[in-house]
Order: structure tokens, then sequence, then C-alpha cells
């Protein structure tokens, strides 16, 4: 598919270990789901504290190799709309992508 040349991208690109040398524990492991209690708009912005206005995210100790938008069409569910916040912004992190979520009221 797609190759990237050496010096094509400037600083580095998210791996397998932080700038520390630590590995990116984030990755690993399943991401449990569970659909009994409802997430408030408040606990989806505290667990996700790099998540910038605007659904805005970078990984922060890394540049991210791709950038990505995520449209998202709304009408009258708020609740279905906070479930898929809450499960896909830790989905996306830990691909370690740049992205961006726009929430389209129809």
């Amino acid at each position: 598919l797609f190759q990237i040349r050496p010096g094509d991208r400037h600083g580095s690109g998210c791996g397998s270990v932080n700038p520390g040398g630590q590995p990116v524990a984030a990755r690993i492991g399943p991401l449990t789901i569970s659909f009994q209690a409802i997430p408030g708009m408040s606990k989806i912005e505290r667990k996700n504290p790099y998540v910038k206005s605007g659904g805005r995210y970078a990984p922060p100790h890394c540049k991210a190799w791709y950038k990505t938008a995520i449209l998202i069409p709304h009408r009258n569910r708020e609740p279905h709309l906070r479930h898929l916040l809450y499960y896909l912004h830790p989905f996306l992190q830990r691909q370690q992508l740049q992205y961006a979520i726009y929430v389209i009221h129809q």
C-alpha cells in the first residue's frame, strides 16, 4: 500500500514507546463496553483530558502519522451520542491518531 520514505516526516512518529522509552500501555488489552449506565458529558470530559474543545485530539507524546476526521449525524438521540463519544475517544486514542469529531445536527 503506502510506504513512508525516510525524511518525509519531521519529528518522531508514534510508535510502541513514548519519548522516555517506556512502552505505550494504552494500546494493550480489550476496551470494555457496557450500556448499563448513560455517561454524562462531564464524565466524558474527565476521562479524556487531552481532548480539546471542539472534539480535537493529538497524541501528547509524539507526532501522529495520520489525521482523521469523524462526522457524526445527530438528531434527538442525546443518550446514544454520549455512549458513542464515551467509547469512541479511547478507541481512537489507542491508535495514536490525531483526530477531530464533528457532530452535525440534522
